[in-house]
C-alpha cells in the first residue's frame, strides 16, 4: 500500500460516503496497479454518486478499466455500456464508450471486436464539428486503441495534438510517450 492510498484510506474511514474520495482512491489503486482495490473504490464512488449532482462519467469509466485490468470482460463492458442513458447530455460520452469499449475488448485479446470499436470511435472523433475534449485517461484509452487497430494516424494525430496543447507538461509528454513505446512507435512520439 503506497503513503497516498493509506492517506486516503484515513480519510475515507473518517468519511466513507464521500463519493470523491473513493473516486480519487480508485484512481490511486490502479496508478499502483492495485486492481481490486481500485474496484472497490471506484464501485463505492459509482454507488454513492448515483443520486448525486456530483455523479461524473469518471468513476464508471475507472470501474470499467480495473474490471478490465483483472481480465472481467463482461463486467467491464457492463460498467461502460450504461454511459449513454446515464449521461445523455455529455458530447464526450459517445467517444468515451468506444473508447472504453474497444480497449476492454483489446485487453482480452477480443482483435476484431477492438478494431470494430475503433472504427466506431474514428468516425465519432472525425464527424465531431469541434474537437472533443476527453478528459486525458479516456484520450490515452481511445489513443491505445486507435494505434493497435487500422486507424493508428487518428490515434498518432490524438497523441501528437496533445502533447502540442501541453508542451511544458512533463507528465504529459511521459504517457504520450509511453503510450507510443508500447504501440512500438517510439519514432513517431
Amino acid at each position: 500500500e503506497s503513503k497516498a492510498e493509506s492517506i486516503l484510506e484515513k480519510a475515507i474511514s473518517l468519511s466513507p460516503k464521500s463519493m470523491k474520495r473513493q473516486q480519487k482512491m480508485g484512481e490511486v489503486a490502479m496508478n499502483q496497479r492495485h486492481y481490486e482495490r481500485a474496484e472497490k473504490a471506484f464501485r463505492e464512488s459509482v454507488t454513492l454518486g448515483e443520486n448525486s449532482i456530483f455523479k461524473t462519467p469518471t468513476s464508471y469509466a475507472g470501474l470499467a478499466r480495473s474490471l478490465s485490468a483483472q481480465g472481467k470482460m463482461t463486467e467491464a463492458l457492463n460498467a461502460v455500456q450504461p454511459l449513454p442513458e446515464i449521461f445523455p447530455n455529455n458530447e464526450e460520452i459517445p467517444a468515451t464508450t468506444k473508447a472504453l469499449e474497444g480497449l476492454i475488448y483489446h485487453q482480452n485479446n477480443q482483435g476484431f471486436r477492438a478494431e470494430e470499436s475503433a472504427r466506431e470511435l474514428a468516425k465519432i472523433l472525425n464527424s465531431a464539428s469541434a474537437p472533443i475534449n476527453l478528459p486525458a485517461d479516456t484520450l490515452k484509452d481511445a489513443a491505445i486503441l486507435l494505434l493497435n487497430s487500422s486507424e493508428k494516424e487518428l490515434g498518432i494525430k490524438l497523441l501528437q495534438t496533445e502533447i502540442m496543447n501541453n508542451p511544458e507538461d512533463k507528465k504529459t509528454s511521459e504517457w504520450v510517450m509511453n503510450v507510443f513505446k508500447n504501440a512500438g512507435l517510439s519514432e513517431q512520439g
